[in-house]
């Protein structure tokens, strides 16, 4: 399955460009006054997306003015990759919907 090209956060789209980042010294970085996302292709396609999962997670940071910190930016993207991966069948499935009766 293929990366995607972007995602809205909190409104505002953001653009994913995937790039060789080495000589930047990083695995990613992103702007929210830009609207981007950058990652590193010389990571393996899970690292990528924990990556972004980190970016996404400074730019909610940054709009909601929550000062989280780096060390705990890379905890919340590491925990919530481990989920989707071990968790799949999660975010495919159809939750049922609430009926009146179950008002």
């Amino acid at each position: 399955m293929g990366m995607a090209d972007s995602i809205k956060i909190l409104g505002h789209t953001y653009t994913f460009e995937y790039r060789d980042l080495r000589h930047e010294g990083n695995l990613g970085n992103s702007c929210g006054m830009k609207g981007y996302i950058r990652v590193d292709t010389c990571q393996t396609e899970s690292q990528q997306k924990e990556t972004l999962l980190h970016e996404i997670f400074h730019q909610i940071s940054y709009a909601l003015h929550l000062e989280l910190k780096e060390d705990t930016v890379q905890r919340l993207a590491a925990g919530i990759q481990a989920l989707i991966v071990d968790n799949p069948e999660m975010f495919t499935m159809t939750l049922p919907r609430r009926t009146e009766k179950d008002a």
